[in-house]
Order: C-alpha cells, then structure tokens, then sequence
C-alpha cells in the first residue's frame, strides 16, 4: 500500500526520556492467495518496509507499484518514498526479498515495466528527470540512465508497447509524453509530445 502523508504522534522512552515520535501508516508488501475461483483469501505473508529519502518530504515509505516479470514469479517494487527499487522471489506462499536497488537521492521511482522479450526492467521517477534500465540475471544491475526532455520531473505512468519498441513516459508540468524508441530493449532516441491536457496521470496502448 501507499502510505499516507498525514502522521500520527506517539509517545516512547527513548535514553534521554520521553520523547514524540510521529508514525505513517504501514508500508507493506502483501501477498494474498487466491481462491480456485479467484477469490482473494487472507493474506499469507507481508514484507514490512522501512527507510526514507532525502527530499523533505519522503519521511516514510511510499510503495507505488508491484509488477510481475514476464516469465518468473519475480515482483518489483517501487518505493518512492524512500528512494528503493526491491525485487522479491515466491517460496512455498511466501515473500522472499532478493534485492534492494538504490534509486539516486531524491529521485522518488514511481513505476516499473517490463520488457516483453527481454530480461530487461525500466523504472521512471516522479522527481527526477531519469529513466532507469535494468538487466535482470541473478540479481538486477543497471544498465542505462536515460535523461528524460523537457524538465521532465513529474513523471508519472510508465507504458512499454507490447512488441517492445518504444516505451512512453507520462510528465506533469510540461504536459507531454516522452516517447522512447528502445534498441536491443534500452533507450537510443526519445522525442516529447505535447498532450494538452492538465495533470497526465494515466495512459494504455490500444488494441489497434
């Protein structure tokens, strides 16, 4: 879940005494199992998230998407409140973290996608004019750092084309998409459209 920004104050014995501590809801990872008729049981396991970023105002966790890879029970997590990319395993229905990938301080990564083909992984920022490229082998490694046009500090969705040619990245304040074109699944050209709209949040490919 997305934590929220409104915190509540607590009490604790800290070594100089009482002290007021302020509390966010919880960040978790959680897994639920689902039903034979899909159904969504209980859950079965959660991953308690921890840490915060360098920007005033990443105080806590803010997870912001979970995306399955194509070919494997592997999940990435964007935690944009504390600058963390995680990637975790499944193990007999439950969560296994397998790594933790730094995002650069202050950059807030908002949303993953993954190369249909290819066992490559692209992350955006909300605050940062980037966009990040991972091989994906045992573990994750960066591969490319692609600046992203036009101020570009308020990305927010994140779509790859199905034939994994061209990936497109939604940014607030200038109002426009940056258009990737990708060779070999990393970004070697990349052109801005205006949209002409307020506030892109959200965007899909159509079937046609």
């Amino acid at each position: 879940p997305h934590t929220g920004h409104t915190p509540v104050p607590r009490t604790e014995t800290g070594p100089d005494g009482l002290r007021i501590v302020l509390d966010y809801d919880e960040a978790a990872t959680v897994l639920f199992p689902l039903a034979p008729d899909g159904a969504i049981q209980p859950p079965c396991d959660i991953f308690r998230h921890t840490g915060r970023g360098a920007l005033p105002g990443q105080t806590h966790p803010q997870l912001h998407c979970v995306v399955r890879a194509p070919d494997r029970d592997l999940f990435v997590t964007c935690d944009k409140g504390a600058d963390a990319i995680h990637l975790f395993g499944l193990e007999a229905g439950r969560l296994v973290h397998r790594q933790t990938l730094p995002a650069p301080p202050g950059s807030s990564p908002r949303y993953c996608v993954f190369d249909p083909a290819r066992p490559i992984f692209h992350v955006n920022f909300e605050t940062a004019a980037l966009l990040h490229s991972y091989e994906l082998a045992d573990t994750a490694r960066l591969v490319a750092e692609t600046p992203v046009p036009g101020g570009g500090t308020m990305q927010s969705d994140l779509i790859l084309h199905p034939d994994g040619r061209h990936l497109y990245s939604l940014v607030r304040g200038i109002e426009a998409v940056a258009i990737f074109a990708l060779r070999d699944g990393l970004p070697v050209d990349v052109r801005t459209v205006p949209l002409n709209v307020e506030n892109p949040r959200g965007a899909a490919i159509s079937p046609d």
